[in-house]
């Protein structure tokens, strides 16, 4: 008596169960796929219990099943036929639009991350080349008085401006101390004839800027 083996015939349409018996056929544990294809373990399940409706909406989901498929080589025409289905389903079913939940954004497309990365690192560097051009600049500073090539009567004149970044003031080497917003004035004794008033600024990093200013005493 011939003796008949019970086997299960798998529908064509179950693409789902395709996967898993061909991944189990493989000997492959869905974690370890899971971590290798950098696709949630839950999404691995709902593909093999065929509900590809309970992807993520759009090219995420789609990409899932694609990169699964692929990886376990199932014939294209599977793939094919699975990836037309949830484009009908998608587009007949108004409710299927999905919020994005923090689940989601823990298996985001690991090119979406490397995009996000990269505008952070970038923000980083342009925020420290910033930082670094207002510490090793000269700073700024402004003479109220004098004018360059002044002509003046008198032997004594007042030099005032102002300086940003509490930088340090030097007029003809004399250390000159600054108010809280960073104005500054100095009473200088001249000589009849030329005068060379040299006025110049400094942070503590930063290169030395220098400002002349001629005074002539009639």
């Amino acid at each position: 008596m011939n003796k008949f083996i019970e086997k299960q015939i798998i529908p064509e349409t179950n693409i789902g169960l395709i996967l898993k018996n061909k991944r189990e056929g493989l000997n492959f544990d869905l974690k370890k796929v899971s971590r290798k294809l950098n696709i949630s373990k839950e999404y691995l399940i709902m593909i093999e219990n065929n509900r590809l409706d309970l992807l993520p909406e759009g090219v995420y989901g789609k990409e899932f099943f694609k990169k699964y498929a692929n990886f376990l080589n199932v014939e294209k025409k599977y793939i094919n036929d699975a990836l037309e289905e949830m484009s009908l389903n998608k587009k007949h079913d108004p409710f299927s639009a999905k919020t994005t939940n923090k689940k989601d954004f823990l298996i985001f497309p690991r090119i979406a991350r490397n995009i996000i990365l990269i505008i952070i690192v970038l923000a980083c560097f342009l925020y420290l080349s910033l930082y670094a051009k207002r510490i090793f600049s000269p700073p700024e500073i402004e003479i109220f008085y004098p004018e360059n090539n002044l002509s003046i009567t008198e032997k004594t004149i007042t030099v005032s401006g102002s300086v940003k970044d509490e930088a340090e003031i030097k007029i003809n080497n004399e250390l000159i101390l600054t108010d809280e917003d960073g104005n500054f004035n100095k009473d200088i004794n001249l000589k009849s004839g030329a005068n060379n008033i040299t006025i110049s600024a400094q942070k503590k990093y930063s290169k030395e800027i220098l400002i002349n200013r001629y005074i002539l005493v009639e």
